[in-house]
């Protein structure tokens, strides 16, 4: 656990609640491995450590628990939940048949505009790409800006019921597959596959929910083939 630290240090985005900032912090040192799955979470421990009150804690570890990420027993307190090789296999599935479906629902009434925030990702990526073809500096970055591209697709479909499910999906994976990229395939490929999934989105009968189901089984089967997937408990 890190030494005491200001609420205003407690995640990554300067903007937001401190509720949704301690929600952040918490979630990048679970994702990154620095807070290990089965450990215990002392909430007036953590709110000493980040200068707040207990209630924000409260307020993130229910959105965690939420999000399958944590559990809360009686008499046992509060641990980061040891995912299963089953709950992720479930995971990936969900994710898979979410992004196709936002996908399929964006082709029936498509609106280019609405891939500004996508156009913007796959622009962040190139700068990455670009230097470095087969692996990146910081595989943890190149891992968010993937996290930010797929949750991008769902929010395609402007259904907010939807984008919160897979806003959650996305966290509990985050956690059972690690933050550091090194379960990727190349990033040269997956960017690759990236542009083309979002130059089909914006051709008139593209192809981008068959693209976005190759590269979903792709990514999957990486996954699985990774060390921290092997492991998890079956």
């Amino acid at each position: 656990m890190p030494q005491r630290r200001s609420s205003r240090d407690a995640g990554a985005s300067p903007s937001g609640t401190i509720s949704d900032r301690v929600y952040e912090y918490l979630s990048q040192e679970i994702r990154s491995g620095r807070i290990g799955l089965g450990a215990r979470l002392n909430i007036k421990q953590l709110a000493g450590e980040l200068d707040v009150s207990t209630i924000p804690i409260r307020d993130a570890i229910k959105r965690l628990e939420q999000e399958r990420i944590v559990e809360v027993r009686p008499r046992s307190g509060c641990l980061v939940r040891i995912p299963t090789r089953m709950d992720t296999l479930q995971a990936l599935d969900a994710r898979r048949m979410v992004e196709v479906s936002a996908v399929l629902n964006y082709a029936a009434t498509p609106d280019p505009a609405r891939l500004a925030d996508l156009d913007r990702i796959v622009a962040d990526m190139a700068g990455l790409v670009g230097r470095h073809t087969d692996a990146v500096p910081d595989g943890g970055q190149y891992a968010e800006l993937d996290r930010a591209f797929h949750r991008g697709l769902c929010s395609l479909a402007g259904n907010a019921h939807l984008d919160r499910f897979a806003g959650q999906v996305s966290a509990f994976l985050a956690v059972g597959i690690g933050d550091d990229g090194a379960w990727q395939r190349a990033p040269a490929v997956t960017f690759r596959e990236h542009v083309a999934i979002l130059s089909h989105l914006r051709r008139p009968g593209g192809d981008a929910a068959r693209l976005l189901d190759q590269h979903l089984r792709k990514d999957h089967a990486a996954l699985t083939r990774s060390c921290r997937f092997r492991s998890l408990p079956g």
